[in-house]
């Protein structure tokens, strides 16, 4: 997009803004609606998020691609803010440290894995778009990766027969069709938190009403 290193940094303030409000008002929202139906909710707005930063095109601008961005953060931070005590509740309270060390390590592990393989699947994807628009020309690959690092200049020395405009628009089909691959893997994990805590709410309402006896 052309985005300077402040000017990219501030639009992810829209990513990343909702998790210092949404989180809190999630905990509050649990008291009445139950944490699967929270969960699987805030997954399918992220999933929504998704698929409309899929829709927007190259070079529509910083705002057009902040308002999907803040949708996706919203949605993020509905199971955010329920899953450290979802990941004790299940465990006796001596045990909620231990609980809350694996959960912390799963977590960014998580996460870890995850960026690498988007990162992967975009470069993959770029790779072969390019390979179709380069007519099979050297240098492709390191054209690639270079795109995923932000550095166009070197991928326009790479590819000299290609313009800016036609890298910019193979990187974002590849980015687009990447965002369509976690559009499906958000929404299987919606349904996978919804059918697991819906699961636990039944195993855990009997128990509570015996204590409460």
């Amino acid at each position: 997009e052309g985005m300077s290193e402040i000017e990219a940094g501030g639009l992810m303030i829209a990513l990343s803004a909702p998790m210092a409000v949404v989180p809190f008002l999630a905990g509050l929202l649990a008291r009445r609606i139950p944490a699967a139906v929270l969960s699987a909710v805030g997954l399918v707005i992220a999933a929504l998020g998704l698929g409309w930063l899929a829709a927007v095109p190259v070079g529509a601008g910083a705002a057009t691609l902040a308002l999907p961005m803040l949708v996706i953060g919203i949605g993020t931070g509905l199971p955010w803010g329920l899953m450290d005590d979802l990941s004790v509740s299940v465990v006796p309270r001596e045990r909620a440290g231990m609980a809350t060390g694996i959960f912390s390590t799963m977590r960014v592990a998580g996460e870890a894995v995850a960026i690498a393989a988007a990162g992967a699947l975009v470069v993959a994807l770029g790779q072969s778009g390019l390979h179709r628009a380069a007519g099979g020309e050297a240098g492709v690959a390191d054209a690639v990766n270079a795109l995923a690092g932000g550095d166009m200049g070197r991928a326009e020395a790479l590819l000299p027969g290609l313009g800016r405009a036609a890298l910019a628009q193979a990187y974002g089909a590849a980015f687009q069709a990447m965002l369509a691959v976690l559009v499906v893997a958000t929404l299987a994990a919606a349904l996978v938190a919804y059918i697991l805590l819906r699961r636990r709410e039944r195993v855990l309402k009997p128990a509570e009403a015996c204590e409460a006896r």
